[in-house]
């Protein structure tokens, strides 16, 4: 640009110190700047997810819900299947497999049997669509006491 305004002055001065009167024209004659280029489009994707991070079940006891949903990212219109795994022995999911649509929730109850082995295991919700693949994890107690109330004021 700065080659171009020089020579444009240069041509300028002349015609005024000239008084030629005509107009002079020039053309710059460096390095051709490349044309912009569109920005790729971003690949459409999903992401997963549970309603809570920790869930307790009490060998025995009542099954305790856990909410999954999915989100379309960048236009993603597929299904996808989701496995639950890594639950202690004796807890199970139901159902232990799904399939999810993006917008649509569905519920996962956790339930464990009078002998489940007490402890604590990373519940695994894997979210598989093609070639994506995702992970949402919840911390699961097995306890023999029930736990307190999950509520606040």
């Amino acid at each position: 640009m700065r080659k171009f305004l020089t020579i444009l002055f240069m041509c300028g001065a002349a015609c005024l110190i000239s008084g030629c009167g005509s107009v002079v024209s020039s053309s710059f004659q460096g390095s051709p700047q490349p044309s912009p280029q569109p920005s790729p489009q971003p690949t459409a994707d999903f992401s997963i997810s549970v309603d809570r991070s920790t869930i307790a079940v009490t060998p025995g006891g009542a099954a305790q819900p856990v909410t999954v949903s999915a989100s379309a990212l960048n236009g993603f219109t597929g299904t996808i299947q989701v496995a639950v795994s890594g639950m202690s022995s004796g807890v199970t999911a139901s159902p232990g497999t799904l399939s999810l649509t993006p917008g649509t929730p569905q519920q996962v109850s956790f339930s464990a049997a009078a002998s489940a082995t007490t402890g604590t295991a990373s519940i695994q919700f894997l979210g598989t669509s093609g070639t994506l693949s995702h992970t949402a994890t919840l911390q699961m107690s097995v306890t023999t006491t029930p736990p307190p109330p999950d509520f606040s004021l």
